[in-house]
């Protein structure tokens, strides 16, 4: 079995007779809501926590996966580890797929993460499925990139060299990484930067705001009775929002339904003022991408695929800005991708993450005893990916590259210090690519009323020993975004225009009768001048500052698209 942990949703699946299958999570489909809610009973999880927010408010966390890194939850007045809080939703989405087997409990868990996860974050979240009730021995631990990257390319394996991209916007954050096949089946993670302040929710944040503005225009009375509403009504126009949202990737217009106190007001959103309200986001997302393929070498218009995963991605306006990029994948439901390919390709066993071991198994596999001598190491011979075998179902991955370092996760990767410095999140830089855009991370004000540190308004649950959201960067530094390299040109257009301007200096002067020996002598030196420049490319950075000298031939420039400069 396998659990996508998202920031807001979750979701299941289960190996079962060969096939891959969804496991269904609540009434409205595959998804549950990752809420956690903490009372004299118990935890109450998923759409439950939802309903009953209202009367716990100080009891309600509804992302329980950003206070990974905290030391503990203040929930309902009682301290709780965060192990204990994010096992209770595993717990209960592993019973609820018990009881579609028939009450059998999946003898091994795969477990998802992002990838720019480490050691500390990777710890938390096997001793969650502990906590669920899975040994450390059964729990396997794969990132969403390869997860999503294994699922798309059963359909049409990458080779050997080849490359793909994963897009994934999810509820809470953007993840964007480059991966390629880094022998037997495991993959490489060569590029990937990530937003922890970009996703389903920033977007929702804004047509949420929209509607409210209309109701302050035109339904005041409503818009009272909505601030009165409490919890039950936010999560109420939450949910309208949602679907006016999904609606809108398949028509032109839908509606948006405000309920409170026994007032209504029915609000209606077209597809041009919905594109209208996200295009900063869009935007955001866009020079994010843009920047992890430029990372990867990858320039736009590359036939290279980008597999979309998250619900946000099925936005008609962000599949077509990112075909511009790359050549878009589109495959089955982006929601369910990542939790089905996790037992579509190698995974890591829980009790080799955090060691030195760098060991891939099959998920079916997951459980066996590495005693057995089946799971080849890295760095040996028999770990060597030209060479290496499959047996049992166990496959060592690739050994380092010459110069690689590994990965804070345990992963091997190539250039890993510059990667990772682009995709680690800091709580104190919750902007990790404000290098890309001088755009601020949006947040949203709380239109209805003053929203708790959970996101719903009267919520009182907090972390202890760690931010209970990410502060705004002061100061953020505005930077244009980056343009593909057209330095050569550039440089060839200067040193033309340099050499011809000096050449028709130096003959007016040898002709004006001046000094005709003279002006021989600097015509020669000229042209032996211009000779020099082009031949050598660091006399020219010396001469043209600005011209070349930048990473990798990139300079920063005018977006002719959305006018940022």
């Amino acid at each position: 079995m396998a659990i996508d942990f998202g920031t807001s949703n979750s979701a299941a699946a289960r190996a079962s007779d060969g096939s891959v299958q969804v496991v269904p999570l609540s009434h409205y489909g595959n998804l549950m809501p990752s809420a956690v809610l903490s009372d004299d009973y118990g935890f109450s999880v998923g759409v439950a926590a939802l309903h009953q927010a209202e009367a716990q408010p100080g009891g309600f966390f509804p992302e329980p996966k950003r206070a990974i890194t905290a030391p503990s939850l203040h929930l309902a007045g009682s301290e709780h580890k965060v192990p204990e809080v994010i096992g209770a939703v595993l717990s209960d989405i592993i019973a609820r797929a018990s009881r579609l087997a028939d009450g059998d409990k999946p003898p091994n868990l795969v477990l998802t993460h992002p990838e720019a996860w480490g050691q500390v974050e990777l710890e938390r979240l096997i001793e969650s499925a502990e906590a669920a009730g899975i040994e450390r021995s059964r729990v396997s631990l794969v990132s969403e990139p390869r997860a999503a990257t294994y699922w798309y390319s059963s359909a049409r394996p990458l080779k050997q060299g080849e490359m793909a991209a994963v897009f994934d916007l999810g509820g809470g954050t953007l993840d964007v990484a480059v991966l390629t096949p880094g022998g037997q089946g495991a993959l490489q993670v060569i590029a990937a930067r990530g937003d922890n302040s970009l996703g389903g929710r920033t977007i929702d944040a804004r047509i949420r705001d929209w509607v409210l503005a209309h109701l302050e225009e035109n339904d005041r009375e409503t818009l009272e009775a909505f601030r009165a509403g409490g919890v039950s009504a936010s999560i109420a126009l939450d949910r309208s929002i949602r679907q006016a949202k999904e609606i809108l990737s398949d028509v032109p217009r839908a509606t948006i339904t405000v309920a409170a106190r026994g007032r209504e007001s029915i609000v209606q959103l077209t597809r041009g003022e919905f594109e209208e309200l996200i295009a900063p986001d869009v935007d955001r997302a866009m020079n994010l991408a843009r920047a992890t393929l430029l990372d990867a070498g990858i320039r736009r218009g590359s036939d290279v695929p980008v597999y979309l995963t998250g619900g946000s991605s099925r936005i008609p306006m962000i599949q077509e800005r990112l075909s511009e990029l790359c050549r878009v994948a589109t495959l089955d439901d982006p929601k369910t991708v990542v939790c089905r390919g996790a037992l579509m390709g190698p995974v890591r066993r829980a009790e080799d993450v955090l060691s030195e071991t760098v060991a891939w198994v099959q998920p079916e596999d997951a459980g066996a005893s590495g005693s057995s001598g089946s799971v080849r190491r890295a760095g040996t011979a028999e770990s060597n990916p030209e060479s290496a075998a499959t047996s049992g179902g166990l496959v060592a991955g690739p050994a380092p590259a010459a110069g690689a370092q590994r990965h804070s996760s345990g992963y091997p990767q190539e250039n890993s210090s510059a990667m990772y410095a682009s995709m680690r999140r800091d709580q104190a830089n919750p902007d990790p690519y404000r290098e890309i855009t001088g755009a601020p991370p949006v947040r949203p004000k709380a239109s209805a009323q003053k929203l708790g540190t959970s996101g719903y308004a009267g919520s009182g649950s907090t972390m202890r020993g760690t931010a209970s959201a990410p502060a705004a960067a002061p100061g953020h530094t505005s930077v244009k975004p980056l343009e593909d390299d057209k330095s050569d040109t550039r440089d060839g257009y200067r040193i033309l225009v340099f050499g011809l301007a000096a050449v028709v200096l130096i003959v007016g002067i040898a002709f004006s009768g001046i000094d005709l020996s003279l002006g021989i002598i600097a015509l020669v030196a000229a042209v032996i001048g211009a000779a020099f420049l082009i031949t050598f490319p660091e006399a020219r950075k010396l001469l043209f500052k600005g011209a070349g000298n930048q990473p990798g031939g990139q300079r920063p420039g005018k977006d002719k698209r959305n006018g940022q400069g």
